[in-house]
């Protein structure tokens, strides 16, 4: 499974209610991912998922492809708490 950012794909007026936008195509630091949004929420990348190219193909077009065992990406916003708010 990957989790594809991309360019063209870029949330335009960070939508309402938006907590969190991850292009993942910031690879500068290899354990995080930045949050786009006005949140920041920043992720931290957990286990070894492998950088691949992103669904445009294009340079600097990035995507996280996770092994389905112990790769993740995890906030410190709970999005159960944010949903029932």
């Amino acid at each position: 499974m990957a989790i594809i950012g991309t360019a063209s794909l870029n949330a335009q007026g960070l939508e309402e209610g938006l907590i969190g936008y991850w292009p993942f195509d910031d690879q500068s630091d290899p354990a995080s991912t930045p949050d786009l949004s006005s949140g920041e929420n920043h992720g931290t990348i957990n286990g070894e998922p492998e950088i691949v190219a992103g669904a445009t193909g294009g340079g600097g077009d990035y995507a996280i492809q996770f092994d389905g065992a112990d790769d993740s990406v995890t906030t410190e916003v709970s999005l159960l708490k944010i949903s029932m708010s």
